[in-house]
């Protein structure tokens, strides 16, 4: 029989939004990831169904990006339908943070064939993003013209009135 062994983590205070076991997952998962040795981890997060691992896996995100905004993260599972879910909750997560700053927030990139990908993701696609970054691109360039028509319109209002002045 193989003997299964839990590790106790020292500074593990239980939040009111996760169980006892879920705080111990994050804590020490947060606290291996984030060791300075700076080696690539692996991290297996499994389980029966309705065990809590999606809100596991958000609170242990929130928890990495809180600690370090540079930290790039994989995240898979075996089905788009469960990272779908992960996606739709780091959305609502960034909806809930959305008042504090951008900073906090969690940026994310959802790949996968786009027929099947969630309509709600679809704006979290490379090309759903790279679309955005085009359209935020057009509203400068079209605010940085409006601004020099109006410098253009404020000259040529100045040599109309230059020309009526000088032939009065």
């Amino acid at each position: 029989m193989q003997r299964i062994s839990f590790v106790k983590y020292a500074n593990v205070s239980p939040e009111k939004e996760f169980s006892n076991s879920q705080n111990m997952a994050i804590e020490g998962i947060s606290s291996e990831i984030l060791n300075s040795d700076s080696k690539p981890k692996i991290i297996l997060l499994q389980g029966p169904p309705g065990t809590g691992k999606t809100h596991t896996i958000i609170g242990l995100l929130q928890k990495l990006i809180r600690s370090n905004t540079k930290l790039k993260i994989l995240v898979t599972a075996p089905s788009n339908a469960a990272i779908d879910v992960i996606g739709s909750r780091l959305i609502d997560l960034n909806d809930r943070l959305s008042w504090r700053s951008q900073e906090g927030q969690m940026k994310f990139v959802r790949v996968g064939l786009p027929d099947q990908i969630n309509s709600k993701l679809k704006p979290f696609t490379l090309d759903g993003l790279a679309s955005k970054l085009a359209k935020d691109n057009d509203i400068k360039i079209t605010e940085s013209r409006k601004k020099e028509i109006e410098k253009l319109q404020l000259e040529l209002d100045a040599l109309k009135k230059q020309k009526f002045d000088y032939k009065n």
